[in-house]
C-alpha cells in the first residue's frame, strides 16, 4: 500500500543559463541550380541550429525544403534531429526563405575562422 504526505513543498534547485553562441557562415552554393545560402550556425546547451535561406527568384524551378542528415564541426559529427521542425522564419528578404534545422548539441565546439563545416556532404567555410 502507498502513504501519501500532505504539505507545503518548496525546493531550491540551483541553475546557471548558459547563452548560445552564433557564428556567421555567409557562405552560398547550388542545390539543382537554386541557390541555398548557409547564414549562421547556432550553439546552445541543448541543441545546434543550422540557419539557412533557400532562393525563391525562379518560379519554373523550387525547392521547399532541404533535408539534411549530420552537421560536422572539428570532427565531431551530430545527427539531425528528426523529431523537430525545419522551422520557416518570416522573410527577411523577399527572394529568399529562410529556415532553421535543429541537429544535436555541439555546445562548448570552437570553429576557427577557415574551419570547414561539413552539412550532409556539402561543405561551407567560416
Amino acid at each position: 500500500m502507498v502513504e501519501y504526505e500532505t504539505g507545503e513543498w518548496n525546493f531550491e534547485i540551483p541553475v546557471t543559463k548558459q547563452p548560445s553562441v552564433e557564428y556567421a557562415l555567409n557562405a552560398e552554393t547550388e542545390v539543382e541550380g537554386i541557390p541555398v545560402r548557409f547564414e549562421k550556425l547556432i550553439m546552445a546547451p541543448t541543441a545546434t541550429v543550422l540557419q539557412y535561406g533557400i532562393n525563391i527568384e525562379q518560379p519554373e524551378k523550387r525547392i521547399d525544403n532541404l533535408n539534411f542528415d549530420h552537421l560536422e564541426v572539428n570532427d565531431k559529427k551530430v545527427k539531425v534531429d528528426m523529431y523537430g521542425s525545419s522551422f520557416f522564419d518570416t522573410q527577411q528578404d523577399v527572394n529568399w526563405y529562410t529556415f532553421h534545422r535543429h541537429f544535436d548539441p555541439l555546445y562548448g565546439e570552437k570553429p576557427k575562422e577557415g574551419e570547414m563545416i561539413k552539412v550532409d556532404g556539402g561543405w561551407t567555410t567560416i
